[in-house]
C-alpha cells in the first residue's frame, strides 16, 4: 500500500463525500463520549518516552493484534522496554492492512509525525528515531495531543469505586483546552460469576460507605456512588456485556443468586443470567432517575484468550 492510501481522500469514493467531509466534518471538533485513555496519564500531562508508550502502554487492541500473532506477553503488557515493544508491534504492522488499527497508526503517522510510509520491520528503528526527535522537539504529551486532535470533550470510564481524584485535579487545570468527563462502568458488579466478584463488594461498600450484605443494598451502594459521578458532572454510563440472554427473574431469586456469588459458589447459567437481567433493570431504573445516558457495549472481549 502506498503513501497516498493515507491521503485525507482515504475512504472518501465520490466528490459528494468529499465536498462534506472537507467543507463541513474536516474541521469540526471531536466529542469523544467513550474511551480508553488513562485520567491519571492526562492529569499528569508529561512528556512521552518514545512512541512505543504513546502506542502501547493502554492500548488493548493494539495488545489484542499482538496477541493473535503470538507474540509473548513481556513484549506486550510485560517488562520489555516500549522501544522492544514498539519493534515488535511494527513485525506485525503489514498483517493488519485492512484492519482500523492500520488505518489508524498510518494517520498518527502522518498527522503527528509527518511520515507518510507504511510502518514494518525493514523500517521500524528509522520511524523510532524519527518520532522520538519530534517527540522531544514539540515536547509531545496527552494534552499535546488532544488539542492537536481538535478534541473539545471527551468521557473516560472508570469504575463505580474510583475516587476520581485524577479528574478533580483535571477540572482545576486551566491549562488544558478539553474538557474531560468520565462514564460510570460497573462492570465488576455485573459479572458475578467473575471469582473476584467477592471481594470487589468489598471494595465498593468502602467506597460508598456503607455495608453491602445483599442485591438490595449492593444497588444502594451503586446508586451512592452514581450519584457522586452525577455531583461531578457525568452524564453517561458504560456497560459491558460479553453475553446475556435475557432471563425472567423474581426478587427473590436475585437475591439468593447475589448470596451465592458473594459466597463465590459455582452458578449456573440460568442463575447468571438471571442476575444480570436483574442488574441491568435496575441500573437501567437507577439512569433513568439521575439523567444518565445507558451506553451498552454487547459482545465485548477485552481479555486475552489463553487458547
Amino acid at each position: 500500500m502506498g503513501s497516498d492510501c493515507f491521503s485525507e481522500e482515504f475512504l472518501l469514493t465520490n466528490p459528494t463525500g468529499s465536498r462534506l467531509y472537507h467543507s463541513y466534518g474536516e474541521r469540526l471538533p471531536i466529542v469523544d463520549y467513550h474511551c480508553h485513555l488513562e485520567a491519571r496519564e492526562i492529569c499528569e500531562n508529561r512528556e512521552f518516552k518514545d512512541l512505543g508508550e504513546m502506542w502501547l502502554a493502554h492500548d488493548h487492541y493494539k495488545w489484542r493484534a499482538m496477541r493473535t500473532f503470538g507474540i509473548s506477553e513481556e513484549y506486550i503488557t510485560g517488562t520489555k522496554s516500549y522501544h522492544e515493544k514498539f519493534l515488535k508491534f511494527a513485525q506485525i504492522m503489514p498483517y493488519l492492512a485492512g484492519n482500523p488499527l492500520y488505518i489508524w497508526c498510518a494517520l498518527e503517522l502522518k498527522r503527528y509525525f509527518d511520515i507518510e510510509e507504511p510502518l514494518g520491520p525493514d523500517n521500524a528503528e528509522d520511524i523510532y528515531r524519527r518520532t522520538n526527535q519530534r517527540i522531544r522537539q514539540l515536547h509531545m504529551t496527552p494534552g499535546w495531543c488532544l488539542e492537536r486532535s481538535g478534541v473539545e470533550l471527551l468521557s473516560t470510564t472508570e469504575d463505580p469505586a474510583d475516587s476520581l481524584e485524577y479528574h478533580m485535579k483535571i477540572k482545576e487545570n486551566a491549562a488544558l483546552k478539553t474538557r474531560i468527563l468520565t462514564a460510570f462502568r460497573p462492570d465488576r458488579a455485573f459479572y458475578c460469576e467473575r471469582k473476584t466478584f467477592s471481594d470487589y463488594m468489598k471494595i465498593l461498600s468502602r467506597a460508598a460507605g456503607q455495608e453491602i450484605v445483599d442485591f438490595s443494598s449492593m444497588m444502594g451502594a451503586l446508586e451512592q456512588r452514581l450519584a457522586f459521578f452525577a455531583e461531578f458532572g457525568t452524564t453517561v454510563s458504560d456497560n459491558g456485556i460479553a453475553h446475556i440472554a435475557w432471563e425472567e427473574y423474581t426478587g427473590a431469586q436475585a437475591e439468593d443468586i447475589f448470596q451465592k456469588a458473594a459466597a463465590g459458589e459455582q452458578l449456573s447459567e440460568v442463575e447468571i443470567n438471571r442476575y444480570k437481567s436483574a442488574f441491568l433493570i435496575e441500573m437501567a431504573k437507577l439512569y433513568k432517575k439521575y439523567h444518565f445516558v445507558m451506553q451498552l457495549h454487547i459482545g465485548t472481549y477485552l481479555d486475552a484468550n489463553h487458547r
